[in-house]
């Protein structure tokens, strides 16, 4: 029997009923009336309710304006393309869709010497059909082995995060189930969109003295794999011998393939991939059999693929987001997030405020307290002046020993940048008072640190190699900012007039000698910002 739905009607009975694709734009209507194709004597269906027709080469149920619709696997459709199980319900009817054809049609294509090659077309998964369709112990048998399959696929293969691990597993759990001499797993590169092997096994090599097949020195006909990645079919070759006016079966016969099967590795219903099993030893050593198990297995390794990938990005995801919250405020990271601001390799140039902080006596004071002292030293300074840089919208580039870098205006430029960063400034200062009083209470050394501040033109972004990119800010600004760090003693805070000419603040600000620094002609005008 082709195509058909088996219904379940609401007093338990059932029956099967055939469909046509040459049954015209109309298709199997379903309804009250009784020029139905199929009617329907429940008093919830409408006269006509639902038709099933075959267009643009599937068949699709219908809705045709019912009153109390038409349910697809519980789901509410007005068209919808039916896949093999699918449960139509109307009312209280039931109407399970079958079609025999989209678990396996074996179409058999003559070679260039009269030897055959069979390809198997593999739409889709079939699933696992209700209980009260199956009509033959086969259908359970191939049920129960898909069961089988995937529990020992598990069972194999677990939760194995590294890609190449996890494709050798692959292989080796194929290796154990059927006949194959050979098998190597190919994988779409992303960026590209070549298919190339990413691992290869040669059983017979593992079994004797002779080096392993590599993915280099590997070769498979492209026709077979072509065939695999754009019609997503799988291909079982019963006797590639003889075939030479073909290139599938040179290439075949340059790797000694008698026998060979390759079925597509297949990702939200895209091919990112092909596993190809061959016999170099026998003919017809795969049958149709071989090729469902090996279509059970790919479609395991295609859920463990995408397991593994899915953990990767998260993973990523997780570093990328823990690295932001490194040096970007929460409000900035939010941004990040939404897609509202970005963070794009390459530097820019523009007007930032850059403030050095940086500990004075640190050398002296981490002798007197040895490692682990100075690290839970460095730790409670950094946690409290972040915090502040932080609260003040602030940008942390990094720590460089004792000191901290900061920025304003980059990577989201505010008009009162610069009288932040002044804010900020003395916040920490204050902030650093406070938790002194703390040490000093529990018998630790107080801290001292000075802090510089300029603004200025620099250049801003993720910088670095390709191996590490950094976002940070570079140039003239910034050395200059540290040039007044340097200058500045335990608890005061050095501020250059381009900074106060762009603060415009109401802080007390006290005019102080201009100093040189190194790099600089001029001297620098200079302010010191009250406590």
């Amino acid at each position: 029997m082709g195509p058909h739905l088996h219904v379940t009607l609401p007093d338990g009975a059932s029956r099967d009923l055939v469909l046509d694709r040459d049954a015209g734009s109309a298709g199997f209507t379903l309804g009250r009336l009784p020029d139905n194709s199929f009617c329907l004597s429940e008093g919830s269906a409408s006269k006509r309710h639902a038709a099933v027709r075959f267009q643009d080469g599937r068949w699709v149920v219908c809705d045709l304006g019912s009153s109390n619709g038409t349910y697809v696997n519980g789901d509410a459709v007005t068209v919808h393309p039916l896949r093999h199980g699918d449960e139509i319900r109307i009312g209280e009817t039931v109407l399970c869709f079958v079609d025999p054809a989209a678990a396996t049609l074996i179409q058999t294509e003559a070679g260039g010497d009269g030897t055959q090659t069979i390809v198997a077309h593999l739409a889709h998964d079939v699933g696992f059909l209700p209980v009260d369709v199956i009509r033959d112990q086969g259908q359970l048998r191939r049920d129960y082995e898909k069961l089988r399959i995937a529990a020992e696929f598990s069972r194999a293969v677990g939760l194995e995060r590294d890609i190449d691990v996890l494709l050798e597993r692959i292989l080796d759990f194929a290796f154990g189930t059927l006949p194959a001499d050979c098998g190597a797993i190919l994988l779409v590169d992303e960026a590209t969109g070549e298919m190339s092997p990413r691992v290869v096994v040669n059983r017979s090599a593992r079994a004797s003295t002779d080096t392993e097949t590599t993915a280099g020195d590997w070769h498979v006909s492209r026709s077979v794999l072509e065939r695999v990645r754009t019609r997503s079919e799988s291909v079982l070759i019963w006797d590639a011998e003889g075939e030479d006016d073909w290139q599938n079966v040179r290439s075949l016969q340059m790797e000694g393939v008698q026998s060979a099967m390759a079925v597509p590795l297949t990702i939200q219903d895209t091919v990112t991939g092909v596993l190809f099993l061959d016999n170099r030893s026998a003919k017809g050593a795969f049958g149709e059999r071989d090729l469902q198990i090996l279509s059970g297995i790919a479609v395991q390794a295609s859920l463990a693929l995408e397991r593994t990938s899915l953990a990767r990005k998260f993973e990523a995801e997780a570093k990328r987001r823990a690295h932001l919250h490194r040096f970007l405020s929460p409000a900035l990271v939010r941004q990040v997030e939404k897609g509202e601001l970005s963070l794009e390799p390459g530097g820019t140039s523009r007007e930032v405020t850059v403030l050095f902080s940086d500990i004075r006596g640190f050398t002296a004071l981490s002798e007197r307290m040895g490692p682990q002292g100075t690290v839970a030293m460095l730790n409670e300074y950094f946690g409290a002046m972040v915090d502040m840089v932080f609260e003040h919208g602030g940008v942390l580039d990094k720590f460089i020993g004792d000191a901290i870098l900061a920025m304003w205006g980059a990577p989201v430029a505010q008009p009162d940048d610069a009288a932040r960063a002044l804010a900020c400034a003395g916040a920490m200062q204050r902030r650093l008072a406070g938790l002194n009083e703390q040490r000093v209470a529990r018998g630790d050394d107080a801290i001292g640190a000075g802090i510089g501040l300029n603004t200025g033109e620099a250049v801003v972004g993720n910088i670095g190699s390709p191996r590490r990119l950094e976002y940070t800010v570079i140039g003239d600004a910034v050395n200059v900012a540290s040039r007044l760090c340097g200058q500045a003693e335990a608890g005061a805070v050095l501020v250059a007039k381009a900074t106060v000419d762009r603060a415009q603040s109401d802080l007390a600000l006290e005019p102080l000698d201009p100093i040189r620094v190194k790099g600089k002609t001029e001297p620098i005008e200079l302010y010191g910002l009250a406590p």
